[in-house]
């Protein structure tokens, strides 16, 4: 090899490069026989570094995906012994299945079956999978929605409602059907399922369900003994009649949503009934059911409601009244000649921010009127979003002296509480200072329980803070000259308060068995 070759070892370098580059502007055209044996020398050499290089890249690429997949897998190792060490897996399977069960719960309703969380719980991880199929309570609020649609969708329904047959066990179930518009053209399937786990449905929910729908479904799924009974059409083609009922005798509660009912001496064993929609579309009859046994009654007024039943029953204790508008109800209208002999709880629901102060005053009125005509001794009060600077809230209460427990919740309290007037409110309720209840009237003399939400947006925190704690400070004396009866408080502040303010003082009183403070 010539002193002036370059090592094939540098073979790629600066200097090596250079000189092949010189080498290649000098020949030109013509190159020696001694030129051409030298470059071809050089080019082996190059061809078998090439080759050595190729293939040290592949064992470095087999090197690097096996580092990556050992990286792969420590990782995958270091996520299970993570999760080993997780808070969650310090809960017993006890706690585990209750947390999954009071999830389930909080989301029935008369539109969406619970079963379905259950199917995304049990989806999570084999772990939780075997913990919610082993507890039946999950697998109890069944929904069917399609079976009258379409033959595939009945088959749908039938492989689920099958699944969940087996997994429910024996416990009681809720059942909700959908009537909706089609024609039943077809015999379901879903009805051979639903006719052995009739006996076992405590609730039966009917969602836009006529008459047609509804013989299909007894006819088929006879058996049906529920104690409560939903019954909500909002579909104005439906036709459904409860007289068409024919286990009246098994329900204990009822909610319908149907233009008219009757409800006649058949449902004598009825406690609770729930009428939404009270208006001049969804009438209730005159009087109410004759059922010496009911004792709750929901009246939710539609915002257009002309028509109000004669309030006349012996046996009534709660009465809940839900006003979405104040144009769909008139209190003077609504216990005009009501007979509640038995009357104590009276609960009012609805956003009346923009009615006058006029109409305010009508209600402690009626109240008043109410208590008078019937005789009734009203010791439980709630009120939710209503009652408006006028103080006439205060009024109310006066009408009203044996009243025991107290809940105030102004949906707005932005535009519905003055701040000064809701101060002597609670001054009054309360008697924050000795001289004040010695020398004060009690608005409530046989007051034991109050609770009441406050927003920090509108109160001053300092005085909202001083409201709270001067009521501890006449704990004290209150109880030992037994001036008041008041023991129980919880007042709910909603909002952000500033950081050290004076709420921020008062977190302490969260474990308090005196008052209870939730923020």
């Amino acid at each position: 090899m010539p002193a002036n070759r370059p090592s094939t070892n540098s073979i790629a370098g600066a200097e090596v490069v250079s000189h092949w580059l010189t080498q290649s502007r000098l020949s030109g055209f013509s190159v020696s026989r001694m030129k051409r044996a030298e470059s071809a020398s050089v080019g082996e050499d190059i061809n078998r570094q090439l080759a050595d290089i190729q293939s040290q890249i592949r064992a470095a690429m087999t090197l690097l995906l096996e580092l990556q997949a050992q990286r792969s897998g420590l990782l995958t190792v270091l996520d299970l012994v993570n999760n080993l060490g997780a808070p969650i897996r310090m809960l017993p399977i006890e706690i585990l299945s209750t947390i999954f069960y009071y999830c389930v719960s909080s989301t029935k309703s008369i539109h969406k079956g619970g079963v379905f969380d259950a199917i995304r719980i049990a989806s999570v991880c084999s772990s939780w999978r075997t913990i919610a199929l082993g507890d039946s309570r999950l697998w109890t609020d069944l929904f069917i929605q399609s079976m009258w649609q379409s033959v595939a969708a009945d088959e749908m329904e039938c492989d689920m409602l099958q699944t969940i047959q087996l997994r429910s066990g024996t416990s009681p179930l809720s059942l909700s059907v959908v009537g909706g518009m089609s024609a039943v053209i077809h015999q379901p399937v879903t009805l051979t399922v639903l006719r052995n786990l009739a006996p076992r449905c405590t609730k039966l929910v009917l969602l836009d369900m006529d008459d047609t729908h509804y013989h299909s479904l007894m006819l088929s799924a006879d058996g049906f003994r529920p104690s409560t009974l939903a019954i909500e059409n909002e579909l104005r083609e439906n036709s459904f009649d409860l007289d068409t009922i024919t286990f009246k005798s098994t329900v204990r509660t009822l909610r319908v949503t149907l233009r008219d009912g009757l409800y006649n001496g058949e449902w004598e064993n009825l406690n609770s009934l729930d009428i939404g929609h009270t208006g001049h579309e969804n009438t209730l009859p005159q009087r109410l059911p004759s059922c010496s046994s009911l004792q709750s009654l929901t009246l939710r007024f539609s915002n257009h409601a002309d028509v109000q039943p004669l309030l006349i029953s012996e046996s009534i204790v709660l009465l809940e009244l839900i006003i979405p508008s104040p144009s769909s109800c008139d209190p003077d209208t609504m216990f005009r000649g009501a007979i509640l002999p038995k009357l104590h709880h009276l609960v009012i629901q609805g956003d009346w921010t923009s009615w006058g102060t006029c109409s305010h005053h009508r209600w402690h009125e009626a109240v008043k009127s109410l208590t008078l005509t019937s005789k009734c001794v009203l010791t439980s009060l709630s009120i939710a979003g209503m009652y408006g600077t006028d103080c006439c809230l205060i009024k109310l209460l006066e009408v009203l002296p044996s009243l025991r427990d107290f809940v105030f919740i102004p949906l707005a309290p932005g535009h519905t509480v003055e701040t000064q007037s809701f101060k002597d409110l609670f001054r009054r309720l309360t008697f924050p200072s000795f001289a004040q209840r010695a020398m004060g009237d009690p608005l409530c003399r046989y007051l034991t329980n109050l609770q009441l939400e406050l927003n920090v947006g509108y109160f001053e925190e300092a005085a909202l803070a001083n409201m709270i704690i001067s009521r501890l400070e006449l704990l004290p004396y209150q109880q030992m000259w037994g001036w008041s009866k008041l023991q129980n408080i919880v007042v709910s502040v909603k909002g952000v308060a500033s950081a050290g303010g004076s709420l921020q003082s008062l977190t302490h009183l969260r474990d308090s068995g005196k008052l209870t403070l939730m923020s």
